[in-house]
């Protein structure tokens, strides 16, 4: 399948206009490979992933995290970032990132999240990368956290919690990633709960005040559930398409190989 073609299928699932002011996504590295077969799918990009990149064949990453956040001044050895993308070229892959333009998609990040954790009524938060929803019961915090826990299959004292006087859980705010500035919005739309990841001190103590219930389930954790996510929505679509080719000869043309990464991008030790 040509490159051109495979973004499309993004652009349909994560579209472009959904991104962020401040974020970079879109095709990020492209070397000139327009006939691509593998496509690897990831997090995020770091030494390991190359690595398993290239022992895999891939022609393609399709990551979370953007490898380029800021366009750089110039390229070098012995810059971290700079080191990947030259490795990367080299090697012969291409890079596309899907951020904040696949957290605020339909069937996105958030979504995805809220409907792991089996929330009803689930609804964008307007002006706010997030969404709510309601718990399939009404739970004490400590059974909400369990919940969590099982539902994205965090271990056990994985999640940090703002404790509160609320006996009763019912509505949940959430986003993935670090989301910690919904607690304001979710405090407005009567939220007793919101998950997410990555919180500042200050977040936590605003929440503390608010009397706003707040659980910090990791960056990792509640958004290693991307590339699950993408590549079902991604491998549909594509299926869908080749299901309408008659030339069999066309049809070997445009199959292309999905993986996930089986490499643990999580920086720290759980």
């Amino acid at each position: 399948m040509e490159l051109h073609e495979i973004i499309k299928i993004l652009e349909r699932i994560a579209p472009p206009e959904l991104a962020e002011p401040w974020d970079n996504n879109g095709l990020q590295i492209d070397v000139g490979n327009n006939d691509i077969k593998k496509i690897m799918f990831t997090m995020e990009i770091n030494e390991e992933i190359i690595d398993e990149a290239i022992e895999k064949e891939a022609d393609l990453i399709i990551t979370h995290h953007p490898l380029i956040f800021v366009k750089p001044a110039y390229i070098r050895m012995d810059d971290v970032t700079g080191n990947r993308i030259i490795k990367l070229i080299k090697s012969g892959i291409s890079v596309y990132a899907a951020h904040t333009t696949f957290d605020k998609a339909p069937l996105g990040n958030n979504y995805y999240m809220a409907k792991l954790l089996l929330l009803d009524n689930i609804e964008d938060v307007e002006g706010e990368v997030g969404v709510t929803g309601y718990l399939p019961w009404e739970m004490g915090l400590h059974e909400v956290i369990s919940h969590i826990e099982e539902c994205l299959e965090l271990p056990k004292g994985y999640v940090r919690v703002v404790e509160t006087d609320n006996l009763i859980m019912n509505k949940v705010a959430l986003c993935t990633g670090a989301g910690g500035d919904l607690i304001y919005a979710a405090k407005k739309l009567g939220c007793d709960i919101v998950v997410t990841g990555d919180v500042k001190l200050n977040i936590a103590q605003d929440a503390k005040a608010m009397n706003l219930a707040l659980v910090d389930a990791g960056h990792y954790g509640t958004e290693k559930i991307f590339s699950e996510n993408i590549k079902k929505q991604f491998d549909e679509i594509m299926d869908d398409s080749i299901d309408k080719i008659q030339d069999s000869d066309d049809v070997d043309e445009r199959k292309v190989e999905t993986f996930i990464a089986d490499s643990n991008t999580n920086p720290f030790n759980l």
